[in-house]
């Protein structure tokens, strides 16, 4: 009986198969991004911690931003709580950000991608006419990048888009989140120039990786994260359809060109707003000084 165990049960987004009465183990909820703002008021009662890979600037911040987002605002609720300021917690997931492994050439090898060549990485919208992709492709296909396309699994589009991507050498379509480490998504995201986001929380994994984002706002009520993201750094560009692509790639573009100011600029936003200096020993030491 699980119950009785005295050691530490994670979860994902506070959600555990069973709370028990009078348990004697300890819940710690790990946490993506804007899932958090929507679900922790409904878990923080019933956990011991709760792990952030963001840091409390940024979650101030973020909560200047959502009084108008319907999904996120019932944070505000536990905002500066006690009962938040005692349970939550913040670390980079040390193992699923571990890149310091990962090279360029195997993973274009692994994935049996087109070699010397510039790529970009998707996250695809959930539904694939929110936005006008294939003009959004076409336009980096004539800049001779390499599109590379990631949906989840269930999102996955219709067979005549997929076809579409297959008949065309310069897209690759991915669907599959089944690896946990090492992710697709970060494997892709390691050897791409810069990413291509739909307000997707995603955007998260491409700064962890120190890449510039183009994001193309599809509904303004998943916009809030992208919106506090683009008003704080200089690499990160909001657009609001097709028509503004070009200036938000120009921009893309002379960053690349100083790409080590341009780390330094990323460093120095994670150093700011989210837990980038709390190492994997730091997070050993708070397991075991808890358990």
């Amino acid at each position: 009986d699980f119950k009785n165990e005295k050691t530490i049960l994670f979860v994902i987004e506070g959600e555990p198969p069973v709370i028990h009465s009078n348990r004697k183990y300890k819940i710690i909820s790990l946490n993506y991004c804007t899932d958090f703002f929507v679900l922790a008021p409904t878990y923080i009662n019933y956990i011991d911690y709760t792990i952030n890979t963001f840091n409390d600037n940024f979650i101030d911040i973020c909560c200047k931003n959502i009084k108008n987002n319907f999904i996120w605002k019932k944070y505000l609720s536990i905002h500066n709580s006690q009962i938040i300021k005692e349970k939550q917690k913040f670390f980079v997931n040390p193992k699923y950000y571990n890149v310091k492994f990962f090279n360029k050439e195997n993973i274009i090898n692994k994935y049996k991608l087109i070699n010397e060549k510039k790529y970009i990485f998707f996250f695809l919208p959930q539904k694939e006419n929110l936005l006008p992709l294939k003009k959004i492709f076409t336009f980096f296909i004539k800049k001779k990048y390499i599109l590379l396309l990631k949906i989840r699994n269930k999102h996955e589009y219709s067979n005549n888009f997929q076809n579409f991507c297959n008949e065309n050498k310069s897209i690759y379509y991915f669907n599959d989140t089944k690896n946990y480490y090492p992710s697709i998504t970060l494997e892709l995201i390691y050897i791409s120039s810069f990413i291509f986001n739909n307000d997707s929380s995603g955007l998260i994994e491409g700064i962890m990786l120190n890449k510039p984002i183009i994001n193309y706002k599809n509904n303004n009520n998943y916009s809030t994260l992208s919106n506090v993201i683009s008003d704080n750094c200089n690499f990160y560009f909001n657009i609001n359809n097709f028509n503004e692509l070009t200036t938000a790639y120009n921009k893309i573009y002379n960053l690349l060109i100083n790409e080590k100011k341009l780390i330094i600029d990323i460093i120095n936003f994670k150093k700011k707003y989210f837990a980038y200096e709390n190492s994997e020993k730091d997070f050993i030491k708070f397991i075991e000084d808890i358990n």
